[in-house]
């Protein structure tokens, strides 16, 4: 069915557009007619020109079919509502998550009696440290 719509969109822009561009070729079989007083070959001059204004119509009618096609698309969403999709993915069990306060509370127990740990505060905030802890801040560094 879209393919029948595009088919039948070019066609009539292609038979639009080649009418205006007879219309344009005898007006320049016209005009070409004066180069010779001018001195110049006039069939020169047309296979010149007639072969820009061809590459020109083939330009205007893919614009122009183009244009048709993306203002329908506009026009068919403006006009339909567009319902959001959501979709969860990676659902996680928050109470097996554990954070970075865990891993330094977990370091803290498991050190207590051995040697002293430095924790930086600018990182972690200010922990409760217990007595064996040393407590670095970038001042102290």
């Amino acid at each position: 069915m879209v393919h029948q719509y595009i088919k039948n969109l070019y066609l009539d822009v292609l038979d639009e557009q080649w009418i205006e561009h007879i219309d344009t070729m005898q007006h320049l079989r016209d005009k070409v007619g004066l180069y010779g007083y001018a001195q110049q070959d006039p069939l020169l001059i047309y296979k010149a020109e007639s072969y820009d204004l061809f590459e020109q119509l083939w330009i205007r009618i893919k614009s122009k079919v183009l244009n048709t096609i993306f203002r329908q698309i506009q026009q068919h969403d403006d006009n339909t509502i567009i319902q959001p999709v959501i979709e969860v993915h990676n659902i996680v069990d928050t109470e097996q998550v554990m954070t970075n306060a865990d891993s330094i509370e977990q370091v803290i127990d498991n050190s207590r009696g051995s040697v002293p740990q430095v924790i930086d505060t600018t990182t972690y905030g200010k922990p409760s440290t217990p007595s064996n802890v040393q407590v670095v801040t970038k001042s102290d560094r």
